[in-house]
């Protein structure tokens, strides 16, 4: 089944709550928590609150809006998701031994599958780095993930995440109850 993937520091019950989409007609919930663009994020996800379960993102808390983006950003390959995420962060998410990130699923049959695209360069050519990059645009700017991965990187430093454990943790679109599946 296709599906895109979304990594982020952020844990699930870290999200944000939002109303629900325009777009997803098969909620009954009235707030739901949700993956956002950065520049829809609320000032406490972004400088965090004090605790080690919620350090802020790093890589927004540079200032200025001009840093924040309008797209969730997302890839094909579950694999090259986390591979992108520590090459382009490397700076503040350094890939290291027992480090914990969220992986976030988009399946095909999510309504806001289908709000994502190919991110090109201005002239049409797909950027380096960026080749299996995609970016959401929907509206109002929400999705609802549909199952998280908590991925605790290994020790192997020929391998890193190769060598790591994955764990199932929300699943069925689910962000609220936790769930402790092993993968793999």
């Amino acid at each position: 089944m296709p599906c895109l993937f979304h990594v982020s520091l952020v844990a699930p019950s870290n999200l944000q709550e939002t109303n629900v989409p325009i777009n997803d007609t098969s909620s009954a919930m009235i707030m739901m928590k949700s993956l956002l663009s950065s520049m829809a994020l609320w000032r406490i996800t972004i400088y965090g609150n004090g605790t080690p379960g919620n350090p802020g993102i790093r890589h927004l808390q540079r200032g200025g809006v001009w840093n924040l983006s309008e797209y969730v950003y997302a890839s094909p390959g579950f694999f090259q998701a986390l591979r992108f995420f520590f090459r382009h962060w490397e700076i503040y998410y350094p890939l290291e031994e027992g480090r914990v990130v969220y992986v976030y699923c988009i399946f095909k049959n999510n309504p806001a599958f289908h709000y994502f695209f190919q991110c090109k360069l201005d002239n049409g050519v797909i950027g380096p780095g960026c080749e299996l990059l995609a970016r959401y645009i929907g509206d109002p700017g929400s999705c609802r993930p549909d199952a998280c991965i908590e991925v605790t990187i290994g020790s192997d430093l020929a391998d890193p995440i190769g060598s790591s454990t994955f764990r199932l943790i929300r699943n069925n679109g689910n962000t609220d109850e936790a769930i402790d599946f092993i993968i793999g």
